[in-house]
């Protein structure tokens, strides 16, 4: 899992292999960790469940000091006009929202991101999973240029901000 290896294909193909063998076909959840009493869930959001504890990896996840947002997002989730929208998510330093709006046509993905304020993170990492694999070329932060991304790992690392960020990776 991400988590450790930081190994996203390889994540996400067990996430959605795992996800298409506990869903029935009345979409919803079975919770197959019960050997021999598989309980049907009503919601994504059971108690204790896989699908719960899985989640944060591809949309936002931390360590305990950083928190990763988009970590292990589907390159097709961020194809020309798409965007992912996640609000009030839980995280250890507080609710998280954000949302991320792909224009790689016009070469560049912007993410905003309402910080989570009961305890700043270290640092934030926000992963742009261009569609083709493109590096970043450059990043600004709220308008002005900033340096501190990692082409290879697609990654823009923010700190030392607060509140609402607005965050553009450029290719």
């Amino acid at each position: 899992m991400p988590t450790v290896s930081d190994d996203v294909p390889n994540f996400l193909r067990f996430w959605m292999n795992t996800y298409a063998s506990i869903v029935g076909a009345d979409g919803k959840l079975w919770e197959p960790w019960q050997l021999g009493n598989y309980t049907k869930c009503t919601s994504l959001t059971t108690d204790g469940g896989l699908v719960p504890r899985a989640l944060p990896q591809p949309v936002g996840d931390g360590d305990g000091q950083s928190l990763w947002i988009a970590r292990a997002t589907p390159r097709v989730w961020l194809e020309q006009g798409k965007k992912i929208a996640v609000k009030n998510a839980p995280t250890h330093f507080g609710p998280l929202a954000y949302e991320i709006v792909s224009d790689v046509d016009n070469g560049k993905i912007t993410a905003t991101v309402e910080m989570p304020s009961r305890r700043l993170p270290r640092d934030v990492l926000v992963r742009f999973r261009h569609p083709k694999g493109t590096p970043i070329k450059s990043a600004t932060v709220n308008g002005k240029a900033w340096s501190d991304f990692d082409p290879a790992k697609e990654i823009v690392r923010l700190h030392d901000v607060e509140g609402t960020v607005k965050v553009e990776a450029a290719y």
